[in-house]
């Protein structure tokens, strides 16, 4: 378990309410990098157990999306890997939401696709985004982003 392992980003992100990324679930799955699918299982683990973990709808069909397609998971696999997703906090995403993102996008230069994680973080009052897909360090609307694996 990371937290009983002493890890001071797992320590602290399951601490406070933290939003997992698509990233961490398909590192979980992703043989390739024993460590960082180490890592991303503890940490996945711990987001269910704490219930400290949050998500967005965009983050479980972007997993099955990149676990189908990259990883070649079964999809069958794959489905239950969301339903389990699915029992995480969730936040909807929805068209306001979208607006929020898209003001983002154009004053602070997150991607369109990082735009709606990043808001869905702030409309869930986590204050750490954990992402290896974005820029580490990044503060906004009491957020920050922090790279589990660096």
């Amino acid at each position: 378990d990371p937290i009983t392992a002493g890890s001071s980003t797992a320590t602290r992100s399951m601490i406070v309410r933290s939003f997992v990324d698509t990233s961490v679930f398909v590192y979980a799955d992703d043989p390739r990098d024993p460590a960082k699918q180490a890592r991303a299982t503890g940490l996945v683990g711990t987001a269910m157990r704490s219930r400290m973990g949050i998500v967005s709808t965009q983050v479980p069909q972007e997993y099955f999306s990149t676990a189908t397609q990259q990883l070649r998971l079964d999809h069958d696999v794959a489905r239950r890997r969301v339903e389990l997703i699915a029992t995480m906090l969730v936040v909807q995403v929805d068209p306001s939401l979208i607006l929020a993102a898209i003001d983002l996008y154009r004053v602070h230069r997150l991607s369109i696709w990082d735009a709606p994680i990043f808001q869905s973080t702030v409309a869930a009052g986590c204050r750490e985004l954990l992402s290896e897909d974005m820029q580490p360090g990044f503060r906004l609307g009491g957020v920050v982003i922090v790279n589990p694996f660096g």
